[in-house]
């Protein structure tokens, strides 16, 4: 059998100068704090005289020496940290003052990821990360590893090489298959997360720069919408109070800082979201879907086919009002923003995804949502009585907090009034009981569900939604509840654990009628059987 390996590999050289970042910016601040300081120090040493001379030029040196030594602590990680990929398994080892070593068998590898930020990107280096298939070592894969362009895809082509063949290829034997030699004969050819050029034809999606922001914008929860809102009716509220009372712009600014930090965390969200679809493009390659996105930070990662357990389709409020709905994959494991599904494909036309999904992974055919069935409408009158129960009791509880608070607490408020208190109050409640009610009934016409031989389908959401397509050979355990209340109703609620991480590992089916609900119980019963 032919053998493949790669032994004692090392980092690329700038590493050296990404891990000591830190110790650049203290030189930096350092120098720019005291520049004249530093300006007057030079001329000292050039004119021979100072009595604080001596003083000064040690603490220049220690500052240099500071560096220097983070240079050289760096220089020995870059030197003693190694990668070797050889007799099945990959090893990264580190021996410098506290030795690590850490070793996987290539079979637990379910993903193999190459990021890139803006320096990388500079400079023609990959970040490595994997992804096991072992819930446990998921969070325990991280590496320093960073690498150049052909070594990164070399390691890549290999380990993928190897996932595919665990034993090695008889000698003499060429094909497709020899993933490892074909692509690094020729990278640039076979580089399936090269920057997209008019002549590259080979990736099944690729989102142009204009449909990138038509994305990004379908993505936009609407739990976003909603606090931007606040955010700028608060602050044009905040605004008028000031100006009608008197208050100084510095106070205005002061009391306005909680609402200002609130509107960048979501407008960073929003941009996150367009520099995530950024140059977006998928493309399937036997047992493997690649895919690469980004626009400072480049991430490009592969999904081993096999190890999706579950197929998530999304649409957000605007998505449905745009016809978009987004395609993720919920797999044994993942990494940051993709721990609870990686994303195939972002909100795109519905109309373009059944023809995608054959192309890219057609092994979960899609179900057709018309022949998808909504809840029983007895699930909505519950859900309407729950609310009118709750109602009832916040209504109860503030007229008692109306009726039991003194006329001295209003008066401490000075500048609003009890009736204002009162209006604000009534108002907050109406507008939380209607939007609670109005939630219950789009609830009914959003959640929907398809039992099939295979797979069951399931919806649920109000204004935005996903659904869940999973195969019962992937439930690790099927839960059926049901509360007295959904007993009298003839209801049942469910949760499906799948082999994934946290986050991912529990999907929650929504009430349903007691008999689909029994059909897929019966279903997982003959499938582990």
């Amino acid at each position: 059998m032919e053998e493949r390996e790669i032994r004692n590999l090392r980092n690329h050289p700038t590493y050296m100068l990404e891990t000591s970042w830190g110790a650049l910016l203290v030189l930096v601040m350092v120098f720019f704090n005291g520049a004249d300081n530093w300006i007057d120090l030079i001329k000292d040493i050039l004119s021979g005289g100072s009595k604080e001379l001596v003083v000064s030029v040690g603490i220049l040196g220690g500052i240099i020496c500071f560096f220097l030594i983070a240079l050289f602590f760096s220089f020995r990680r870059w030197k003693k940290t190694t990668l070797t990929i050889a007799d099945g398994s990959l090893t990264w080892e580190q021996n410098t003052i506290f030795s690590k070593r850490k070793e996987y068998a290539i079979s637990t590898i379910s993903n193999v990821n190459l990021d890139q930020n803006l320096f990388e990107r500079i400079v023609g280096t990959y970040k490595l990360k994997l992804d096991t298939s072992s819930i446990s070592t998921a969070n325990e894969t991280d590496m320093e590893i960073i690498l150049g362009k052909k070594d990164a895809f070399a390691v890549r082509d290999l380990i993928l090489f190897l996932m595919k063949h665990p034993e090695g290829v008889p000698e003499g034997q060429q094909g497709e298959d020899d993933l490892a030699e074909q692509k690094n004969e020729n990278s640039d050819a076979k580089d399936y997360f090269a920057p997209i050029s008019d002549d590259e034809k080979s990736y099944d999606f690729m989102i142009s720069p204009g449909e990138n922001f038509i994305c990004a914008l379908a993505g936009i929860q609407e739990s976003q919408i909603f606090w931007l809102i606040v955010v700028f009716v608060g602050l044009i509220g905040m605004l008028i109070f000031g100006i009608t009372h008197g208050q100084s712009l510095s106070g205005f600014f002061a009391s306005a800082l909680v609402l200002i930090s609130l509107a960048y965390s979501l407008g960073k969200s929003v941009l996150s979201s367009f520099l995530r679809t950024y140059n977006y493009k998928v493309r399937r390659e036997e047992e493997h879907i690649f895919v690469s996105s980004g626009a400072i930070k480049i991430r490009s990662y592969s999904v081993p086919v096999k190890q999706i357990q579950a197929v998530r389709f999304q649409s957000t409020l605007l998505g449905r009002l745009m016809g978009r709905i987004s395609v993720s994959v919920i797999n044994v494991s993942g990494e940051g923003d993709d721990v609870d599904g990686q994303w195939l494909f972002p909100p795109i036309p519905k109309e373009e995804i059944p023809q995608l999904m054959k192309q890219v992974l057609p092994e979960i055919p899609l179900v057709e949502e018309n022949k998808m069935h909504l809840r029983p409408k007895r699930a909505l009158v519950r859900n309407v009585l729950r609310t009118v129960i709750v109602m009832v009791l916040f209504t109860a509880l503030a007229i008692w907090a109306y009726i039991d608070t003194p006329d001295a607490f209003y008066k401490e408020l000075e500048v609003v009034s009890k009736h204002t208190v009162v209006l604000l109050v009534v108002l907050a409640l109406v507008f939380g009981w209607v939007l609670w009610l109005v939630m219950d009934v789009v609830r009914q016409s959003t959640e929907k569900i398809l039992i099939l031989k295979e797979r069951v389908a399931f919806r649920s959401g109000a204004f935005s939604w996903q659904q869940i397509e999973v195969p019962y050979d992937n439930i690790q355990m099927l839960e059926v509840t049901e509360d007295p209340i959904d007993r009298m109703m003839h209801l049942k609620r469910g949760t499906i654990s799948l082999l994934a991480a946290t986050v991912a590992s529990k999907q929650n089916i929504p009430k349903f009628d007691k008999k689909d609900m029994e059909s897929l119980q019966a279903k997982f019963r003959d499938t582990i059987m």
